[in-house]
């Protein structure tokens, strides 16, 4: 007898690089588990706003310590429960001086880099404390 052949596929299947992207068929598609924070409305897609601030704390030593956050509140407590920046963990608690809104994430660190090239005397001017 002769060997038995194997079947060969008939066709190539070749790998597919990137993003899938679904058929202009289907109308009801839901936006993917990864891209959540979006919503598509009449083909576009409009993304949520964050809004970032900086913020000013005073340690329990006197020191100002300045950072951003996109929710003040819960980034204090962060702080005081000692899970925030490990600068402050020898310093707690931490009390709320002074806080601004930014345009964006770019533009808080701009202004917290600007803010912490300050001597301390500006700060406390700035918190109204001086």
């Amino acid at each position: 007898g002769t060997p038995p052949q194997t079947k060969s596929p008939s066709k190539t299947v070749t790998p597919v690089y990137g993003r899938a992207r679904s058929s202009p068929m289907k109308s009801n598609s839901q936006p993917s588990a990864q891209h959540s924070r979006s919503r598509k409305r009449a083909g576009t897609v409009v993304k949520k706003k964050v809004k970032w601030w900086v913020y000013l704390v005073r340690c329990r030593g006197g020191a100002i310590y300045t950072g951003i956050a996109t929710d003040v509140e819960r980034r204090v407590g962060e702080h005081n429960a000692g899970t925030g920046s490990k600068a402050l963990r020898g310093q707690l608690p931490v009390k709320l001086i002074y806080f601004e809104k930014s345009r964006n994430r770019s533009a808080a660190q701009r202004r917290e880099a600007e803010i912490k090239r300050w001597p301390s005397a500006k700060k406390l001017v700035l918190a109204g404390l001086s």
